[in-house]
């Protein structure tokens, strides 16, 4: 039998950012309730004052839930942003692409004598 995966994505409104056990933080930070509408406007009438929104996420295998999931004010109200370096992205694909072009005239080039 084969293991089932699954993903779960927490999105919490509290008076401070939030933390579980097993879960990364993806995003956290304090939101306007004038800054609702960039997020999901149907929260709008839930967000009545400025409050933290903290997004966890984890991955698990099905038989590895066992238990209720417990949030825990953080030690501290820090924003983060999950960051993409796109610098990086770029450098490692230009790479790849040149390293397979070179690669394959030095094929070609190998055995066509």
């Amino acid at each position: 039998m084969s293991e089932i995966w699954g993903s779960l994505h927490l999105y919490v409104f509290a008076n401070h950012k939030q933390e579980a056990k097993d879960f990364e933080t993806e995003f956290a930070n304090w939101i306007e309730p004038k800054n609702v509408q960039d997020f999901l406007y149907s929260l709008k009438p839930f967000v009545k004052e400025k409050m933290f929104l903290t997004k966890l996420r984890t991955t698990f295998k099905q038989n590895q839930i066992k238990d209720d999931i417990y949030l825990n004010q953080a030690a501290n109200d820090e924003p983060m942003e999950l960051m993409i370096n796109w610098y990086i992205i770029w450098a490692l694909l230009i790479f790849g692409i040149l390293l397979l072009k070179l690669g394959g005239l030095y094929y070609v080039k190998h055995f066509e004598d």
